[in-house]
């Protein structure tokens, strides 16, 4: 709120528009207020556009799109918002908020029922991103989506026996790696 107050009162500053979606979120989590959440985030994005500030727009275009945006607007478009955030934030040189975006692409599109093989590939160069980018921080998330793509369009066979073996294992003397 403090960043809210100094914006009105001393101009907008390229973390203003972080502060107004951060505010948004609180309003949508606290007071179940999609409508001003909306507006809050909306005012953000308006205040990156005037400024045409980078730095931060992938933080506001991951908090707007994961917390906000999904409750009262297309999931086509928040995918769309996805992919913007991550063209910005890479451009900034912010590849770690540039990588959130493209991943939370790929949730959405895996949501919406696009087909499994093109999100196995998006998928399979997110992750040479991460890796290129020397960004770990989520690479976890988008290995585990990728095993499970890979099984659910037919790519890679489920083996049963494994899932077996490792659902009965004796976790005191076979405990599951880290």
């Amino acid at each position: 709120l403090r960043l809210v107050r100094m914006t009105f009162k001393d101009g907008i500053c390229e973390d203003s528009a972080l502060a107004f979606t951060n505010l948004g979120i609180v309003w949508d989590v606290l007071l179940q207020d999609h409508q001003l959440a909306h507006r809050c985030a909306d005012i953000g994005h308006k205040m990156l556009e005037k400024g045409g500030w980078k730095r931060v727009a992938g933080w506001v275009y991951i908090a707007s799109s994961n917390f906000i945006y999904p409750f009262d607007t297309p999931l086509e478009e928040v995918i769309e918002r996805f992919q913007k955030g991550y063209k910005l934030a890479m451009e900034a040189g912010e590849y770690e908020n540039g990588l959130w975006n493209l991943q939370g692409c790929n949730v959405l599109a895996y949501c919406l029922g696009y087909e499994l093989k093109s999100s196995v590939k998006a998928l399979e160069i997110t992750i040479q991103q991460y890796k290129i980018y020397r960004v770990s921080s989520v690479i976890e998330l988008a290995n585990a989506q990728l095993v499970l793509m890979q099984r659910l369009s037919g790519e890679v066979e489920v083996d049963w026996n494994e899932i077996e073996a490792k659902s009965v294992r004796d976790l005191e003397h076979n405990p599951p790696s880290p």
